[in-house]
């Protein structure tokens, strides 16, 4: 999938360079709205099918692209920032691990709750805890068995890293959101 990677970046950034050309403005309104219509779908699209390891090399290629426009249209708007991580708050965007993380687990409940009309019980099963007392017996339903199949060894496969995604999650609080 690294060559994957590298013909969406090339494309995600391909597209920078024509929307910094054509748009001109001071408002960092405009252009987080002009990025998200334009370029974050040429980097976000089949995310369930292709998601890096969040902090491998292949994963920093592609938040590049977002690197990149956050600090020139901060500069075009005349804004002063530190770190990537302060333009993404100016921008209110966050990085694309976190995006691609959110979808995997949304593309896991739908297919758990039955949305999408697929068969997915070879692959995905509950974890059944009889022995688990009442106060964590709802968490241990929540929870997910990884298949063992050798072809789901690999990191970057859907279902073995989305499950420990999943799991790490149940048992926890819901917490507020901004």
């Amino acid at each position: 999938f690294t060559n994957h990677a590298e013909v969406v970046r090339a494309r995600a950034l391909s597209r920078i360079n024509h929307v910094l050309h054509t748009f001109h403005t001071l408002d960092l309104k405009q252009y987080i709205f002009i990025f998200n219509c334009y370029i974050r779908p040429l980097l976000e699209y089949a995310v369930t099918v292709f998601s890096p390891v969040p902090n491998s090399e292949t994963s920093k290629r592609l938040e590049y692209p977002q690197r990149l426009y956050t600090k020139t249209v901060m500069r075009r708007c005349g804004m002063s920032f530190k770190c990537y991580r302060d333009r993404l708050t100016a921008c209110c965007i966050e990085p694309l691990f976190v995006r691609r993380a959110r979808f995997d687990l949304l593309y896991t409940y739908r297919c758990l709750y039955g949305v999408y009309d697929v068969d997915y019980s070879a692959l995905l099963r509950w974890q059944s805890d009889p022995q688990a007392p009442l106060v964590t017996s709802r968490a241990s339903r929540l929870r997910l068995v990884v298949p063992r199949v050798s072809l789901f060894h690999h990191t970057t496969f859907f279902f073995p890293r989305t499950i420990s995604l999943w799991n790490s999650l149940v048992g926890r609080p819901p917490t507020d959101r901004k």
